[in-house]
């Protein structure tokens, strides 16, 4: 069949309401829709929990200033007991990163002891 025939028999079927175009565009206009908004209102809910957990720094204990030993942070998880002697370490900041897709944005990076991984 040529495309030609393919789209004229198209165009036939939605002209004399065969193919209930109107109504099938609507259900999928409305579903997608829904959807849609439902991911995005997902999506939305976890970006603003990821930034209150770094806002809090719910994952992070810190000691700011002063010098730290980052070989006796890593011999902290040896320590035993207690939920933070599971993992320990020595951070730092790092140079900034700019990616290059979103060239105004920069990302902070730290340079980290093994045990902190």
């Amino acid at each position: 069949m040529r495309l030609r025939s393919v789209l004229s028999e198209a165009l036939r079927n939605i002209g004399a309401g065969v193919s209930h175009a109107m109504l099938m565009f609507a259900a999928v206009l409305f579903a997608s829709t829904l959807l849609g908004g439902y991911e995005a209102v997902n999506v939305v809910g976890l970006e603003t929990e990821a930034v209150q957990r770094i806002n809090a720094y719910a994952d992070v204990n810190a000691i700011v200033g002063g010098t730290v030993d980052g070989a006796a942070c890593d011999r902290l998880a040896n320590a035993g007991g207690g939920v933070m002697s599971t993992l320990a370490g020595a951070m730092r900041a790092g140079q900034q990163i700019v990616p290059l897709a979103t060239p105004g944005k920069d990302i902070s990076s730290y340079e980290v002891t093994p045990g902190m991984i």
